[in-house]
């Protein structure tokens, strides 16, 4: 008996020591599980680390293209900047960035091309017209030659202080377009508008100065527009002493419309100045597929209206080609294009229709 107790008591420890080694090798098992899940989770979340940082991020908008202003998002015109250098071989005061409309203005892809009555059915009093501006002329004689050689009628818009500006004036008076005198005016974006401007501070006295100083320095010209002006043109008192003199000299006013609350059009009528207003920029993104979506916004412009005014800028050679390519297109459709004294014309002889319908 003492013998099979002795042999159940080994047994006994016996199991009990596989069970503690058992035991032990369980948990070095759950262990190793462990540290090879953790292993993983760092692994993956390295991974998820790396893919995000490879992502490309938003650029935050820029803080010094904010204007303050009533208009959510507005940003400041970019109108014509004339480069700053000492480099007397160069052109200095010569405008490289064609001017901006607001932003809210920007031309919108259209959605139909309009399809209006070939030239042949359309009656010539019914047909849509269309004046091209060319400004910031003066630069060069050879960056303009390329509208020069358009086949419509234009109106140049000379900056009266560049280098090239009588030169490039007489060749296009000789090209049988007519000129206008391009009025540098202060931006509130505080951009140089070049020498010659009239600025914020300027009395009457100076206004008439400075317009009599600049159009001696030019062939005649039939009339004016404004380079930048963004402030100036929101200036009552000033725009009322532009206006004003101008009027004197019988010339016209073509506002070029680079801020939304000008003044010009409600002080052209207290002056009794002919005015007209810039429609569209063509050229405010220089790239050929942008022209083309401005252009065909005037298109659309001239068939609801009767006409359209457009400004583009001598320096955006792209344009040249643009007008040059599809100048055949428009002349077939029917749209007619006038130099921008034709306007007030045609506004003189709707007026006495309206007046006189027995006519």
């Amino acid at each position: 008996m003492a013998a099979a107790r002795k042999s159940e008591q080994r047994t006994s420890q016996a199991n009990s020591a596989r069970g503690r080694r058992g035991g032990r090798t369980g948990r070095a098992l759950h262990q190793r599980r462990v540290a090879v899940l953790y292993a993983l989770l760092v692994v993956i979340t390295g991974l998820l680390t790396i893919i995000l940082l490879s992502l490309p991020r938003e650029t935050p908008p820029d803080p010094e293209r904010v204007v303050d202003g009533p208009e959510a998002g507005l940003q400041p015109e970019r109108e014509g900047a004339y480069l700053d250098t000492a480099d007397e071989s160069s052109s200095a005061g010569v405008p490289r960035q064609p001017e901006q409309p607001p932003p809210e203005e920007r031309t919108p892809e259209p959605d139909l091309r309009p399809e209006p009555l070939p030239s042949a059915l359309r009656p010539i009093e019914e047909a849509p017209r269309l004046y091209f501006v060319l400004d910031d002329a003066g630069a060069s004689l050879e960056e303009i030659e390329p509208f020069l050689r358009l086949e419509f009628p234009f109106t140049v818009a000379i900056l009266p202080h560049l280098p090239a500006s009588r030169e490039v004036a007489d060749a296009a008076l000789e090209s049988g377009r007519e000129l206008i005198l391009h009025q540098p005016m202060e931006a509130l974006n505080a951009a140089d508008p070049g020498p010659g401007a009239i600025e914020l501070g300027h009395d009457e006295e100076d206004v008439r100065a400075i317009l009599e100083r600049n159009l001696s320095l030019l062939p005649p010209v039939v009339g004016a527009n404004n380079h930048m002006g963004s402030r100036v043109t929101e200036d009552k008192e000033l725009m009322r002493a532009v206006l004003g003199d101008l009027h004197e000299r019988e010339l016209f006013f073509l506002d070029s419309r680079t801020t939304h609350h000008s003044v010009a059009r409600k002080i052209a009528r207290e002056v009794g100045i002919l005015f007209m207003e810039r429609d569209v920029f063509l050229d405010h993104d220089p790239q050929r597929e942008a022209i083309e979506a401005a252009l065909q916004h005037a298109l659309t412009i001239a068939e609801t209206k009767g006409h359209a005014v457009m400004i583009g800028h001598v320096m955006v050679s792209e344009l040249a080609e643009v007008f040059e390519d599809i100048y055949p297109e428009l002349a077939a459709r029917g749209y007619r294009f006038e130099p921008l004294s034709e306007y007030f014309e045609h506004s003189v002889r709707d007026a006495v229709g309206d007046d006189d319908p027995g006519d």
